[in-house]
C-alpha cells in the first residue's frame, strides 16, 4: 500500500452504526442497520415536486443498464422508491404535468448506447412520463438535444421546452409544447436565441413562463454567457426590458417560491467563453412578475452551477450542483421566506485525498516520529485542517502489521477513551475501514491502541457534521465516531 491514498468509495448509501454499545464492533454489524438514500445531485438528474404524492422526486442514471434510480424527498430525508425500467441518460428535463398528473421527463444523453469507453450518444428521441413505480414510454419527443429548458405551464396545461444543444437536425428556437400525449413544434413570431443551460420556471405574478440566461451555441459568439430575461405567454415570447438583472451566466438554479409567489434564481456559472475555468456564483435574486431584485439573505450556499430546483407549497428545494473545481456537491436547501436553510442529510463532499497519519519507518512517517504503535498507546493526530467551521472528517484507517488480534479505537480527543473498536485486526494481516470522525469541538482525533499494529490514515472528505450523521450518510462499512 506503499504511497496509495485509500479513499475509493461510492456515496450511494450510508449506513450509520452507533458505537455507543460495550465492546469490539465490525463493520458486517454496521451492515445490519436501515439504510438511507443519500442523493448525489450532479447534472444527470432531474428532479421535479410531485402535489399528489406531497413529495420532491429525483431521477437519476441507476447502476445497471436500462434502470434509472427514482428518490422521493418526504421533507426530512431522501430515500429510494423504486428503480425504473428505462434507458439511462444524463441531462435529462422533468417537470410533473398537474394536468394529467404524472411527470415528463425529456431529452440527455444516452448512457447505454454503444460499447464501454465509446462516445456517449444522445438518448432515442422519447419522452417517459409516470410516477412512482410506473413509468411509460412515448414515441413523440422534440429532436435530439441535450442541456434543454423545460417548465411547466399550468395556465395552458402543458410543458414548455426550449433550447438546448442538438445533435441531429433540427430548429434550435423552436419552442416545443407537451400536451400529456404527444409534443408539437411552435416557430412563435418572436423567439430567443439559440441557447444552451438556460434556466426555466413558471412565474406566478404574470402567469407567464419565465426563460433567463444560459450559453450561446450560435455561430461566432458559441460559449457566451447570456443574460436576457424572456417570457412565454403561452403563443410567443417576449424578451422583458429591464435595467437591473443577474449577471449573464449558464446553468442557474431556478424555481417558484410559493412562499412568496415568486421566481427565486440562485447562483450558476459566470465563467469567460475563452477560459476552460468556471466562475461559480452564490447570489440569490426575485423575479416580482415585471423586475429582479438582488436578495442578501444572512445565509447562503456555497458557489455552485448546475443545482437541482423545484418547487414545493412550503419552500423551493435546492439539491447538488458543482463546485469550482467540479467536485458534486451534495446537500439540500430550503428557501422560504427569505432565508436560506441547509437540511440535515447527508452533506458530504470531496476534498484532494492525502496522507495525514503513517507511523511506518520505511514509509516516511507521516504526523508520528516514534516505534512502532504498542497496545496501550494513544496516538494523535493533529488537524489544523479542515477549516474551522467543517464539523466532520472522513478518514480511512487502515492497520498493517499487527502483532496479535486486536482493534484500534477512533474517537475526538476530547471525549474519554473507548472499549469499542473502529478497525478490528487480525495477526499479520491488513485491515482498513472508513470512518467519519465528529471534529466540531476539538481539531484533534485519538487512536486507543488495543493492538501493537502501525497506523494510516487518509483524509478522504469532510463537510459539516450537524445532524448530518444522523439517519443518513456515505456507504456499507461506514462507521460513525461520535
Amino acid at each position: 500500500m506503499a504511497g496509495r491514498l485509500w479513499c475509493a468509495f461510492s456515496p450511494v448509501a450510508l449506513l450509520v452504526a452507533s458505537i455507543g454499545a460495550a465492546g469490539p464492533t465490525t463493520s458486517a454489524n454496521a451492515r445490519e442497520q436501515p439504510t438511507v438514500t443519500a442523493v448525489g445531485a450532479s447534472p444527470p438528474a432531474a428532479m421535479a415536486y410531485d402535489p399528489e404524492a406531497l413529495a420532491t422526486v429525483l431521477v437519476r442514471p441507476g447502476a445497471i443498464v436500462s434502470k434509472m434510480d427514482v428518490l422521493s424527498w418526504d421533507g426530512v430525508r431522501w430515500r429510494q422508491v423504486t428503480t425504473a425500467q428505462m434507458p439511462r441518460r444524463s441531462g435529462a428535463s422533468m417537470v410533473y404535468d398537474t394536468i394529467h398528473r404524472a411527470f415528463v421527463l425529456v431529452g440527455g444523453i444516452d448512457l447505454d448506447d454503444g460499447a464501454v469507453g465509446a462516445e456517449r450518444t444522445p438518448a432515442a428521441p422519447f419522452t417517459v412520463t409516470g410516477s412512482g413505480a410506473s413509468w411509460h414510454l412515448h414515441t413523440s419527443a422534440p429532436d435530439l438535444r441535450t442541456g434543454q429548458a423545460m417548465a411547466f405551464d399550468p395556465i395552458h396545461g402543458q410543458a414548455v421546452l426550449f433550447g438546448g444543444a442538438l445533435i441531429a437536425d433540427g430548429d434550435p428556437t423552436s419552442t416545443w409544447l407537451w400536451d400529456g400525449d404527444r409534443w408539437s413544434e411552435v416557430r412563435s413570431t418572436h423567439r430567443p436565441p439559440p441557447r444552451s443551460a438556460a434556466s426555466m420556471a413558471f412565474d406566478l405574478v404574470s402567469r407567464t413562463v419565465l426563460l433567463f440566461g444560459g450559453v450561446d451555441i450560435a455561430g461566432g459568439s458559441s460559449g457566451d454567457r447570456l443574460g436576457e430575461t424572456w417570457s412565454w405567454t403561452g403563443t410567443d415570447w417576449t424578451e422583458v426590458a429591464l435595467q437591473t438583472a443577474p449577471s449573464a451566466r449558464l446553468s442557474a438554479g431556478m424555481a417558484l417560491d410559493r412562499s412568496s409567489g415568486h421566481v427565486v434564481l440562485f447562483g450558476g456559472d459566470a465563467g469567460a467563453s475563452t477560459s476552460s475555468t468556471t466562475t461559480p456564483l452564490d447570489d440569490t435574486w426575485e423575479w416580482t412578475g415585471a423586475a429582479w431584485m438582488l436578495l442578501t439573505p444572512t445565509t447562503r450556499p456555497e458557489a455552485r452551477f448546475g443545482a437541482l430546483t423545484s418547487s414545493s407549497p412550503d419552500a423551493l428545494l435546492m439539491v447538488g450542483g458543482a463546485d469550482a473545481h467540479g467536485n458534486q456537491l451534495q446537500d439540500t436547501w430550503r428557501w422560504s421566506g427569505g432565508t436560506w436553510t441547509r437540511d440535515p442529510v447527508a452533506i458530504v463532499t470531496n476534498a484532494v485525498p492525502r496522507r495525514v497519519l503513517d507511523s511506518r519507518p520505511g514509509e516516511g512517517q507521516i504526523g508520528y516520529t516514534w516505534g512502532k504503535p504498542a497496545a496501550g498507546d494513544t496516538i494523535v493526530l493533529d488537524l489544523t485542517r479542515p477549516p474551522a467551521d467543517e464539523g466532520a472528517i472522513i478518514l480511512n484507517l487502515t492497520g498493517t502489521e499487527p502483532r496479535a488480534p486486536g482493534w484500534i479505537a477512533a474517537r475526538p480527543c476530547l471525549v474519554g477513551s473507548r472499549t469499542t473498536s473502529s478497525l478490528n485486526l487480525d495477526a499479520d494481516e491488513t485491515a482498513a475501514n472508513l470512518i467519519i470522525v465528529d471534529v466540531s469541538k476539538s481539531r484533534n482525533v485519538c487512536f486507543d491502541m488495543q493492538s501493537g499494529v502501525h497506523l494510516v490514515a487518509d483524509l478522504c472528505r469532510h463537510r459539516d457534521y450537524a445532524e448530518a450523521v444522523h439517519g443518513t450518510g456515505g456507504g456499507p462499512g461506514w462507521w460513525v465516531v461520535w
